[in-house]
């Protein structure tokens, strides 16, 4: 096994999704702030119902420094297993506080991922 010199922030009792469905992503410029908004769809096969998450991946030494990298996880809350689950999330960051600034954002499941370039809007 190769071992990969990208460190993520840790959370912890995670499940991965299992696939993505959808993934949108649009920076607004409003007078006094800059707003990063991330909408992901995706959903699980046999797990328990769980709270979605985005663990951002840090970004490695000599990676790309205009892709941010999330990790789109669940965090099971006490339920029965289901056969089928769908997950949604939308998520907003203030640009100032992210370690990048992002062209493009990336999020992984267990089973795919998706990249899609980040659309800009002036208020």
């Amino acid at each position: 096994m190769q071992e990969s010199n990208e460190k993520e922030y840790e959370v912890k009792n995670t499940v991965a999704i299992n696939y993505l469905n959808d993934l949108n992503a649009m920076i607004t410029r409003g007078e006094t702030q800059r707003l990063l908004f991330v909408e992901a769809h995706g959903h699980c096969v046999k797990e328990q119902p769980g709270i979605p998450k985005f663990i951002m991946k840090q970004p490695a030494d000599g990676s790309r420094n205009d892709l941010l990298e999330f990790d789109f996880v669940v965090v099971p809350t006490e339920g029965f297993m289901r056969e089928s689950l769908n997950y949604e999330i939308k998520v907003v960051f203030h640009l100032e506080q992210l370690p990048l600034q992002p062209k493009w954002i990336k999020v992984n499941t267990a089973r795919n991922a998706d990249i899609v370039r980040v659309n800009e809007f002036e208020e």
